[in-house]
């Protein structure tokens, strides 16, 4: 889509964000490398101002989609490849925890895929749990 590079946000934008509503499908998230943008923006047009579980304004997603940072604002929540991808070069961006942090990426209606930073591994949540937020942006 017309990117070359990925860049990290070099903090955290969350250190207990939910992804969503349990149960609520934003339908199709891809977990390719470079599909977060695309995820991020299913996720906020589906929930708007506020996820459907508690009507929480500051979901994972939507705290990307809103970040101004470095005087950019076309951060994202990253797909599961991507994330994947910042685990492995973890000591290149630094600042990271070592919870789990959400991908843009739905496992199932009522799960997400989330990257597991003490281990490397990464799993399915439910979607009303919360977990760490880092942004990427595509240029």
């Amino acid at each position: 889509d017309g990117w070359q590079y990925l860049e990290a946000a070099p903090s955290d934008q969350s250190t207990g964000a939910k992804w969503g509503g349990f149960g609520t499908i934003v339908g199709g998230t891809s977990t390719a490398i470079g599909t977060g943008e695309e995820n991020t923006s299913a996720i906020v047009s589906a929930y708007g101002n506020a996820e459907p579980y508690e009507n929480q304004t500051e979901y994972a997603a939507k705290l990307c989609y809103n970040l101004v940072l470095e005087g950019y604002s076309d951060w994202f929540l990253p797909s599961k490849d991507t994330l994947n991808l910042m685990y492995q070069q973890k000591g290149v961006i630094g600042g990271f925890s070592t919870p789990s942090y959400w991908s843009s990426s739905e496992y199932d209606s009522s799960s997400a895929w989330y990257q597991w930073f003490a281990t490397g591994g990464p799993g399915d949540e439910h979607k009303d749990f919360y977990e760490y937020v880092r942004a990427v942006r595509a240029f």
